[in-house]
């Protein structure tokens, strides 16, 4: 966030800031993330519901890439399982 002025004020928050800098976020007058704690959600909930779904996500998005893009090497993904063999 250096160097501080307030020409590049904006520019610090887009650029250079990040979710570690917030402290408190109020919505509607009440407090929602306190000390960088969200308080509105079971966050623990939620990260053991999309590791749950993680597998059928990856299968759902190999699927679109193949769909998308031929079996010719030139996919822009990572989601081939392993990297072609290369010859010569």
């Amino acid at each position: 966030m250096v160097p501080w002025h307030e020409d590049n004020l904006v520019a610090n928050l887009v650029y250079s800031g990040s979710g570690s800098l917030v402290h408190t976020v109020l919505v509607d007058g009440r407090v929602v993330v306190r000390a960088g704690e969200v308080l509105t959600m079971d966050e623990p909930a939620i990260l053991r519901a999309m590791q749950k779904e993680a597998p059928r996500f990856v299968a759902l998005s190999r699927e679109w890439d193949a769909r998308f893009w031929p079996e010719d090497n030139t996919k822009p993904h990572v989601f081939r399982r392993s990297a072609p063999a290369r010859s010569g």
